[in-house]
């Protein structure tokens, strides 16, 4: 583990992420690291469910939220982090995209999620970054990939290891110098910039229009047909199929 960090293992934990904000309320100082071989109720983005099988990462980092960052950078520094280690061990580390606001493709299908979580009390600055990366297998059903399918043998810990160090060093930058540098290379590798998509929102509601990258708070910039721009915070995004 980078420095400050502590490791905690588990063969079966509910959530990472629970476990690392049980973790917080019962007062645990930052950098604990979560680390299972799988899930009994792993969850993504709204509460959905996701599939954890062993030889699969399923990881959450406990880091202080800085008073002058918005938290929710946060998972663009961890898609940077987690990209980057993944593109090391790729034949073709262009296939690897960021698709907002916290998924990671690989020729155009998912390989992994992030989720984002403060304490549900409020009264601690610590937040949980969780991230799931599809190793040896992927859900059937969805379009969704793994590492081994594009001929990458690795072992779980060995890419735990290279994640968190990779992820501790993008949140080393957003904490000196801000989001302006994640940002860059967020959009780097962004999925299908300048494409058209839909983003529907939770109460039902759609807007569409071609995606122009996001801002500097993260919010994803949507230019609709007239030529306006509306600025995306949250909601689903869609792109037709390719």
């Amino acid at each position: 583990m980078p420095t400050g960090y502590r490791l905690s293992s588990f063969d079966t934990v509910d959530s990472t992420n629970a476990e690392a904000l049980r973790r917080i309320v019962d007062g645990a100082p930052s950098g604990d690291v979560i680390w299972a071989r799988q899930q009994s109720g792993g969850r993504g983005r709204r509460g959905r469910l996701w599939h954890s099988p062993p030889g699969n990462l399923y990881v959450t980092i406990v880091v202080p939220a800085p008073p002058d960052r918005l938290v929710g950078q946060l998972a663009f520094v961890a898609a940077n982090g987690a990209g980057e280690a993944v593109r090391e061990l790729l034949a073709s580390p262009e296939l690897l995209a960021y698709k907002w606001p916290n998924d990671l493709m690989l020729d155009g299908r998912k390989l992994g999620g992030i989720l984002i979580e403060a304490s549900p009390t409020g009264q601690t600055p610590l937040v949980a970054i969780g991230l799931g990366l599809n190793v040896d297998s992927a859900p059937s059903g969805l379009e969704a990939t793994c590492l081994r399918e594009f001929g990458v043998q690795v072992t779980v810990s060995e890419i735990l290891r290279t994640v968190c160090r990779s992820i501790d060093q993008w949140y080393r930058v957003w904490r000196r110098d801000g989001f302006l540098p994640v940002r860059k290379r967020w959009l780097e590798a962004a999925h299908r910039l300048g494409e058209r998509l839909d983003v529907r929102f939770p109460n039902g509601t759609t807007l569409d229009g071609a995606f122009r990258g996001i801002d500097q708070n993260g919010a994803l910039i949507l230019e609709q047909l007239d030529g306006k721009t509306e600025l995306i915070a949250t909601g689903e995004v869609f792109f037709a199929s390719a």
